[in-house]
């Protein structure tokens, strides 16, 4: 709910930190799945884009969760 409440107040989902990890490689690492499918249900045009960024390691959220054996 927390999610979905900031965004609709117009929080940034795209917003990175200064390793280049956006929101869901920060869910990823800590296996948060709700929080990625409230970004995904709050933030539809702007998830895609961030499913495919890389952080300044090369990961994406996706290659995050795998290797921290999260499926």
């Amino acid at each position: 709910e927390v999610v979905r409440a900031l965004v609709a107040a117009g929080a940034n989902c795209m917003r990175r930190t200064k390793q280049g990890d956006n929101v869901l490689h920060i869910a990823a690492a800590r296996d948060r799945a709700g929080v990625i499918t409230a970004v995904q249900d709050a933030a539809k045009s702007a998830f895609r884009d961030l499913v495919d960024e890389a952080n300044w390691q090369g990961l994406t959220p996706l290659r995050i969760a795998l290797c921290r054996g999260y499926t």
